[in-house]
């Protein structure tokens, strides 16, 4: 019959035939250090304390020694039968919580959990320093391949190589637990017993909770020094203390590499976990940032590395920054081909989409000239040398309760060589307090016919309205959920032009001498009647970051927000009446 939790199965022990008749209260029973039997009580109330146990657990953040007592003490009438009747489900995350947190639970004995559980609670188990997830067995192995290589090429640098002391790898000896050989005294009150905090039960608001005891002492405190000219020793097999292991990895910390590839060796794949699979991945993720912390691992000094990007953490935000790509850059020569041309234009036109919006205009109008001379390599070198330089992009948090999207958008009529007019903008999602990101930019020449200012100016709002309108659905549903979108957060969406034409023509009922564009100015204001824009707004032309798009001058309000994160709300000093006939 297959494992249910349901009261209406008989008891979880057919040697009792008759379950309490009043339910117990879990929350109260833990807290007053009495043992549970699973033998008396049916198996919803068994799941239930595992459940409520294991949630302390991970609220007192215990580790190691003190994890591996404790639950010794919470489980001592738990037998390898009364393992046996929980679901596989369960099971498995009680061995993976375990021995991700420190707790050895044997892997492999073909015994089954449950005899390995009953094992962990009757003999006090030490990790095996053969087990390749055994700390003493890691970082024998990180010491063991930076020898190699230093007999290989050499240590060409000036700080002084400590070695760790090497762990004796035999297996450590452990009696045998088919049977008790004699019975679990009874645990000790809770205000002696319990080391952690954890959620009080509401029947009992007055017992108090003690302060959990730092799990990790400081490892230059607790370790002494050890010498670099000391040979390698050989101990008996035992497991490092905490601070020699974090002492040991901190060592490690001049080469970025070798700590991060350790531990995340430690808890990979084989690690069997029956959960969906969204769990699994957040229950490794969270095993491994744990252990980051504990072995001092800093995200500033180890950053992370995608598709040729560099993602670094700081205090104040995150930052990406295209290094790879930056150095395969190259400066022109006199003695350059087209070829040459085409291809370093291209490499900085790819750095300038993704982190640095400063250089879109001078790319894009670099990919309009076919026939390069001296005068155009000189204008892309200038362009290449001020990329090679730049910081890179940085994203601050934000205030998800009070964050827009707004979209600046500006036009150059007639400035291109073939007198084609140059559009762009950009897209930022800020909050109420002015923080802002930068999500999306793009300069770009204008594929229509343009005969006036106007015209010019409306084709590259149509261009960022489409764009702002896409990410913002694509927002909506992000933070709903669900495909359809549907959340109680929409966030609103402004669009900010420079030219004061433009914006009483959007705002006012009348019509343009150029009939053509009326198609696009009224596609606008149906979205504006339909709320999927929830302001117009015109601003002056120097806090315009858009300006950068259209034009080669320098554009201090890119530049502050680039340097900043922040955007000017006072400048936003347009405004549209929806109830009337009119505006302003």
């Amino acid at each position: 019959m297959a494992d249910s939790d349901d009261d209406t199965e008989g008891p979880a022990n057919p040697s009792h035939t008759e379950p309490p008749e009043s339910p117990l209260d879990v929350a109260q029973f833990y807290e007053q250090s009495q043992l549970l039997n699973p033998a008396l009580y049916k198996k919803k109330t068994v799941n239930e304390f595992i459940d409520y146990v294991f949630n302390s657990y991970k609220v007192g953040e215990l580790k190691d020694e003190v994890l591996t007592e404790e639950f010794r003490e919470d489980f001592a009438m738990f037998d390898r039968s009364n393992w046996a009747a929980i679901d596989k489900s369960r099971l498995a995350m009680i061995k993976l919580t375990l021995r991700n947190n420190g707790c050895y639970v044997p892997t492999g004995t073909k015994r089954g959990t449950p005899s390995d559980l009953e094992d962990v609670i009757v003999n006090s188990l030490q990790w095996p320093l053969h087990d390749p997830k055994c700390p003493a067995y890691i970082i024998n192995k990180v010491y063991e391949g930076r020898e190699r290589s230093e007999q290989l090429v050499g240590s060409n640098s000036p700080r002084s190589v400590q070695h760790y002391p090497r762990q004796h790898t035999e297996p450590a000896s452990r009696t045998p637990s088919h049977h008790r050989t004699e019975p679990v005294p009874r645990a000790l009150p809770a205000t002696e017993r319990r080391r952690t905090p954890f959620v009080p039960s509401p029947h009992d608001p007055s017992i108090s909770i003690e302060p959990r005891p730092e799990p990790f002492p400081h490892p230059l405190s607790q370790t002494p020094a050890i010498q670099p000219s000391s040979p390698p020793l050989r101990t008996e097999a035992r497991l490092p203390t905490a601070a020699e292991m974090i002492l040991a990895v901190q060592k490690e910390q001049s080469s970025p590499d070798n700590t991060i590839v350790t531990l995340t060796k430690m808890y990979g794949d084989k690690d069997k976990y029956s959960g969906a699979s969204d769990e699994s991945f957040l229950d490794k993720f969270s095993t491994f940032i744990d252990l980051s912390q504990r072995a001092g691992v800093s995200s500033e000094r180890h950053p992370l590395e995608f598709n040729g990007f560099v993602v670094t953490t700081t205090g104040h935000g995150v930052q990406i920054t295209q290094q790879k790509q930056i150095s395969r850059i190259r400066l022109l020569e006199s003695t350059f081909t087209k070829e040459d041309y085409v291809k370093q234009r291209a490499l900085g036109a790819y750095v300038a989409t993704v982190s640095q919006p400063e250089a879109s205009f001078a790319l894009s109008y670099a990919a309009q000239i076919t026939e390069p001379t001296w005068d155009d390599a000189q204008f892309l070198n200038r362009c290449l040398q001020n990329q090679i330089s730049a910081p890179g992009l940085r994203f601050v948090p934000l205030d998800e309760a009070s964050l827009r999207l707004i979209a600046y958008t500006d036009s150059s009529f007639a400035n291109n060589r073939d007198h084609s007019s140059q559009i762009g903008y950009v897209i930022v999602l800020a909050d109420k307090d002015g923080n802002a990101n930068m999500v999306h930019w793009q300069s770009v020449k204008c594929r229509r016919v343009t005969r006036s200012v106007l015209a010019s100016e409306l084709y590259a709002l149509s261009l960022g309205f489409d764009v702002a309108a896409t990410l913002r659905s694509t927002l909506n549903h992000l933070f709903s959920g669900s495909p359809q979108g549907e959340s109680t957060l929409r966030i609103p969406m402004t669009l900010c032009v420079d030219s004061k034409s433009l914006y009483d023509c959007l705002i006012k009922l009348g019509t343009t001498q150029e009939k053509r564009l009326m198609i696009d100015i009224l596609c606008l204001r149906q979205s504006y009647e339909r709320r999927e824009i929830s302001e117009i707004l015109w601003i002056k032309g120097e806090k315009n970051p858009a300006d950068a798009m259209t034009k080669e001058k320098h554009c201090d309000a890119l530049r502050r927000l680039v340097s900043t994160n922040k955007v000017d709300l006072d400048q936003l000093n347009g405004w549209v009446d929806r109830g009337g006939t009119s505006g302003r």
